[in-house]
C-alpha cells in the first residue's frame, strides 16, 4: 500500500494527484499521474485565470518534468500601493512558479473513462494474476478527488469502472472453472480513517484497530474478543461482504459511503472529513475455508498466551 506523492501549488486549486502502484515488472513500483481539473463555477464567477503548465520530455518520449506557471496579470488589473511621496507602484505578488519531476503522465480535459484506461486498468490484470494494486487520490478539498474516484452524475468513477472490469474477468474465469469451490468472488471491506482512528463503514461505524501482523504487514482489525465457552482469543479483520455481481458490489459501496463522516469546508458545503479505504479482494470458497482454518489455529495459540498471562498474574 506504500506510495509517494507530490505536493501541489495551494494557490491554484486546480490539480488532483492520483498515485497508483504499478505492475511488478516495471522498474518503478509507483506511478504518479496528474489530473488537472477545469475551473469550477465559483472560480469562473471570480474570473480566475486557468492554470498554465509546461511539460518536458526526454528523447525517448518519457516526461521528465512538469512546471506550473503563474498566469500574467492584465495591466488594467494590476494592484498598486502608495509609497513615500504619493507614488503608486505595482503590488508585488508571491512567485508561484513551481517545477516537479518524475511524474508518469499529465491529463487535462479527459473523461473518467479515459483516465481509468491510462492509469487504473493495468492494475486489474495484476490483481487477476494474484498480485496487489493500490490506487488513491491525493489533493486538498475541491481538487477533484471525489469526482475521479467515486464519479459524479452520469460519469462513473474509478472504483465503478474497476468493478465492471473485475466482474467481467471474474465471470469469464468462473465459466471455465470445473469446480465451484474455485469460483471467484469479490470480498469487500470498507474502512474509514478519521482523527487518527479507524472505523468499519460496513458495521455501523464500529471502531477498528490498526495492527501489524507477524509478517510485518499493516492490517485493520476488529476488537480482540475471547469466547466465553471455548476460551478462544480472536482478532478478526474488519467486517466483509461477498459480491458476485456489479449491482451487489455497488450496493455495498454505497452503504459504506453514506456512513462516512462529513462536515463543512470553505470549498464544499458537505465535504468528507476523513480518508476512506475500499478493499476489493478476489477470493474463492476454498480460499475462505483455508483462511478460517488458519484463524482457528491462531485463536488457539492466542488462548495459550492468554492462559499463560493469567498464571503469571
Amino acid at each position: 500500500m506504500a506510495a509517494t506523492s507530490r505536493r501541489m501549488n495551494p494557490k491554484t486549486k486546480r490539480e488532483a494527484f492520483v498515485v497508483v502502484q504499478s505492475p511488478r515488472q516495471r522498474k518503478s513500483h509507483v506511478d504518479v499521474h496528474v489530473r488537472i481539473r477545469p475551473l469550477i463555477d465559483g472560480e469562473l464567477e471570480r474570473q480566475d485565470a486557468p492554470l498554465l503548465f509546461e511539460t518536458t520530455t526526454s528523447r525517448s518520449g518519457k516526461m521528465t518534468s512538469l512546471a506550473f506557471k503563474t498566469p500574467k496579470t492584465p495591466s488594467h488589473d494590476v494592484e498598486t500601493v502608495e509609497v513615500l511621496g504619493g507614488f503608486q507602484v505595482p503590488k508585488s505578488k508571491p512567485k508561484r512558479d513551481k517545477a516537479f519531476t518524475n511524474f508518469t503522465s499529465v491529463h487535462q480535459e479527459v473523461s473518467n473513462a479515459a483516465f481509468f484506461d491510462a492509469t487504473v486498468a493495468p492494475l486489474i490484470d495484476e490483481a487477476l494474476a494474484g498480485r496487489t494494486g493500490c490506487c488513491f487520490a491525493y489533493g486538498h478539498t475541491g481538487s477533484g478527488k471525489t469526482h475521479t474516484i467515486l464519479g459524479y452524475g452520469d460519469e462513473r468513477g474509478m472504483y465503478e469502472l474497476a468493478t465492471t472490469q473485475l466482474i467481467a474477468a471474474m465471470t469469464g474465469r468462473n465459466v471455465e472453472s470445473e469446480s465451484t469451490h474455485d469460483h471467484l468472488k469479490l470480498q469487500v471491506r470498507f474502512n474509514e480513517i478519521y482523527n487518527g482512528d479507524a472505523y468499519d463503514l460496513l458495521a455501523d461505524g464500529a471502531k477498528c484497530f490498526v495492527r501489524e501482523d507477524g509478517y510485518g504487514k499493516v492490517q485493520i482489525r476488529s476488537e480482540t474478543s475471547v469466547d466465553s465457552v471455548t476460551g478462544l482469543v480472536s482478532t478478526d479483520f474488519s467486517s466483509s461482504h461477498l459480491a458476485t455481481t456489479e449491482d451487489e458490489l455497488l450496493a455495498i459501496v454505497h452503504r459504506g459511503t453514506a456512513a462516512r463522516a462529513t462536515g463543512n469546508s470553505n470549498v464544499h458545503r458537505t465535504s468528507s472529513r476523513s480518508h476512506a479505504l475500499l478493499q476489493l479482494e478476489l477470493v474463492s470458497d476454498r480460499i475462505l475455508a483455508l483462511r478460517t482454518a488458519v484463524a482457528l489455529k491462531e485463536a488457539e495459540l492466542g488462548r495459550c498466551g492468554y492462559e499463560r498471562d493469567a498464571l503469571d498474574m
